[in-house]
């Protein structure tokens, strides 16, 4: 908790200095937001379902508009991530976690969610898992 409070801290420092760079296409300002979501989906969705795995969340432009934030859910096995994906409301709960962490909710049904798992990132990606998210 002292560290996300430390970071926040730093992050409005440099943001009412001018010091981010204006060519970022991350919006700064959702950097909160998204991080409570993450919180959110591994207490209330992903323990829920008894399942382990890491939440990938990639701001890329949302500058430009917040609805390009991606999510990724990354399972270990193969299991797991059909577990998910063949879950009825999952993508709805997903999309839950980000209204209660105020997301701008124009956005929230344009967000893109997805779940693999770490079996095939190593076999199909190398392991990269920034490749799978930039090239599913």
């Amino acid at each position: 908790m002292g560290l996300f409070i430390l970071s926040f801290v730093v992050l409005l420092l440099l943001l009412l200095s001018g010091a981010v760079l204006q060519t970022s296409t991350m919006d700064i300002r959702l950097w909160p937001r998204v991080h409570q979501a993450k919180r959110y989906i591994y207490d209330e969705v992903l323990r829920k379902r008894g399942v382990l795995a890491k939440v990938y969340m990639n701001q890329s432009a949302t500058r430009a508009d917040p609805r390009y934030l991606s999510i990724w859910v990354i399972t270990n096995t193969d299991t797991e991530r059909e577990v998910l994906r063949s879950s009825e409301n999952f993508i709805a709960e997903v999309r839950e976690q980000l209204r209660r962490a105020k997301y701008p909710s124009l956005s929230i049904d344009h967000v893109k969610i997805g779940v693999e798992s770490r079996q095939t990132i190593e076999a199909e990606y190398g392991g990269n898992v920034r490749e799978m998210m930039e090239n599913p």
